[in-house]
């Protein structure tokens, strides 16, 4: 300790930069993330392996607008978001949720969240079929919503 002391006093003095020991991540560093995940009412609905866009903003009027994030993975056997999509594409606006987005670092720790308002899954593609093939179907999901919040992870 009283050599850290010594060595940012004459760094001061001297006109210097003393060497900055690691001390890990700060608010200033970019962020990465290895999975995503999307939450309701507390419970995991689908994970994802990559983040297309997230986007919002207001209209041209200044009116709050839509936002939408934009995911992809592997296809799962789960049918929740298909079933959630079908009950939104047949008129059943009642099915809107809020959804938590959290982004996890490889250690599992989240790194960032996003909450979207009235959120509704509006597109859902399946990509990557090819008959005799061994490779992962992919299936890209684009979740619209009334407004996107930041929050703290």
């Amino acid at each position: 300790m009283k050599r850290k002391l010594i060595t940012s006093v004459a760094a001061i003095f001297l006109g210097f930069a003393p060497s900055v020991e690691a001390a890990g991540p700060t608010a200033a560093d970019p962020l990465a993330a290895a999975r995503y995940s999307t939450v309701i009412d507390g419970v995991e609905i689908a994970s994802f392996s990559s983040l297309d866009a997230i986007a919002s903003g207001p209209t041209a009027a200044g009116v709050p607008g839509e936002g939408c994030a934009t995911l992809h993975r592997g296809v799962t056997s789960g049918l929740e978001l298909w079933s959630w999509h079908e009950a939104v594409t047949s008129g059943n606006t009642h099915v809107r949720k809020d959804v938590s987005l959290v982004a996890y670092s490889t250690e599992g720790t989240p790194v960032m969240r996003f909450f979207l308002t009235h959120a509704w899954p509006s597109r859902i593609e399946i990509a990557g079929l090819k008959a005799g093939s061994s490779e992962v179907l992919t299936e890209t999901v684009t979740l619209a919503c009334t407004h996107i919040s930041r929050m703290i992870p």
